[in-house]
């Protein structure tokens, strides 16, 4: 219950800023997968949907090497 708990206590995809840094390195959860995309871009909204789909399919089995959370 604690590893489900853990790993839905946050969004899947949040937009990087002072305010949500507080919350994401507050957190239990150590891994963190990064898309780095310019807002400006036609492709903005496609690429962070792709990336919302994608993390949606991972939730919980992304580790980090060696298997520790």
């Amino acid at each position: 219950m604690s590893r489900f708990i853990r790993i839905n206590e946050l969004r899947l995809v949040t937009e990087y800023n002072p305010v949500t840094a507080i919350g994401l390195f507050n957190s239990t959860v150590q891994t963190h997968l990064l898309l780095f995309t310019d807002k400006a871009s036609q492709e903005h909204t496609e690429r962070v949907r792709r990336y919302r789909e994608a993390a949606e399919l991972f939730r919980g089995k992304v580790r980090p090497k060696g298997g520790e959370e």
